[in-house]
């Protein structure tokens, strides 16, 4: 072995939700997933499975063009993930804001 070989880098890998299909931004179908709180349930206990399965450093969350009526619900959405995924030791990364506020 090389004295001077660098360490082996470790690059920690955090999965993507998104409610982009490839083509458009599903905003339609996220407001609605975000209004049933049993489908805010099911998508955490599945992303937060997920992460630790695919052995990821968690998630981060990229959802765009939250609806102003949705802002509540996303905001339950956010609140329940965070503490599913550090409960089992994971990081939680919100990407998602609206942009016309910071205007």
């Amino acid at each position: 072995m090389d004295a001077f070989a660098e360490p082996p880098v470790e690059l920690p890998m955090m999965g993507l939700l998104n409610n982009y299909d490839g083509t458009v931004w599903r905003v339609k179908e996220m407001a609605e997933l975000l209004a049933n709180p049993a489908a805010r349930s099911r998508l955490i206990s599945d992303a937060t499975q997920y992460a630790v399965a695919a052995k990821q450093a968690g998630i981060v969350v990229d959802f765009e063009e939250v609806p102003d009526a949705s802002q509540e619900n996303f905001q339950k959405f956010i609140g329940q993930f965070a503490p599913a995924m550090h409960a089992v030791g994971l990081k939680l990364m919100n990407c998602a804001f609206g942009a016309r506020r910071l205007l």
